[in-house]
């Protein structure tokens, strides 16, 4: 508007021109500013906005950040099967459990005796005889074990279960070890080895294939001796 007015002024050649032109440059002056003020309050309207939206993420992500801390203490919770029997390697096995895994797990200590396929079946002279390892010495040995091992973990202030099972066949151990840690939902299958080389045990071998994809972590009988040059290892899937 104002720059058609002096425009005008201008084509009519009147003694008013510069005078109209001033008038012009005021206007428009007041045009931008008005504009400059409409822009400003735009941006402190978007800032406001942004400092909303700001404030809103990062109330999610405390929110976030508790969920995540509460499900990592959720994980450190649960239990472990360790497999027992008594050997220097089970030995090692536990007290590599006892020091690395979180105080919160509990643990399930898994002794297992091996049992020949002979049924109870009766003598010629009637009496009855119990299979291999279903006797009183089988049930002593159970009882010794469990007393020493609920003692490692009493000392090292953490709480432990025993189960004790007996299986038949070679691949037996595993599949009660791994049944068990199903049984459980167990975070971790720990099992000792007895000599340090790569192809594992019977045992070994056993809970591998019927563990599936829970984690098997072995720990090397030579740890005890030697910790430093020999780690144990997770060979289990994740």
């Amino acid at each position: 508007m104002a720059e058609n007015r002096a425009q005008k002024t201008k084509k009519g050649g009147d003694g008013n021109y510069e005078e109209d032109l001033d008038t012009y440059f005021v206007d428009r002056l007041r045009f931008l500013n008005q504009k400059d003020h409409t822009t400003q309050h735009l941006k402190q309207r978007f800032k406001e906005r942004n400092g909303r939206l700001e404030a809103q993420e990062e109330t999610g992500d405390a929110d976030k950040a508790t969920t995540t801390q509460r499900q990592v203490v959720d994980d450190e919770g649960g239990l472990a099967v360790v497999c027992v029997d008594g050997s220097p390697a089970a030995d090692e096995a536990l007290r590599f459990t006892l020091a690395q895994m979180p105080h919160a797990r509990s643990l399930v200590l898994a002794h297992g005796i091996r049992v020949s396929l002979t049924s109870s079946s009766s003598s010629s002279s009637g009496s009855t005889h119990a299979p291999f390892g279903e006797d009183e010495e089988t049930e002593a040995l159970h009882q010794a074990l469990e007393r020493r091992y609920l003692k490692m973990c009493r000392d090292a202030g953490r709480h432990c279960m025993v189960k004790h099972f007996t299986y038949t066949t070679r691949g037996g151990f595993g599949h009660a070890v791994c049944y068990l840690a199903d049984k459980k939902d167990a975070a971790a299958v720990v099992i000792g080895q007895r000599h340090p080389r790569p192809l594992l045990g019977a045992s070994g071998t056993a809970v591998m294939k019927y563990c599936g994809q829970r984690p098997v972590i072995l720990v090397p009988e030579s740890r005890a001796t030697d910790r430093e040059k020999e780690k144990p290892t997770a060979v289990g899937h994740h």
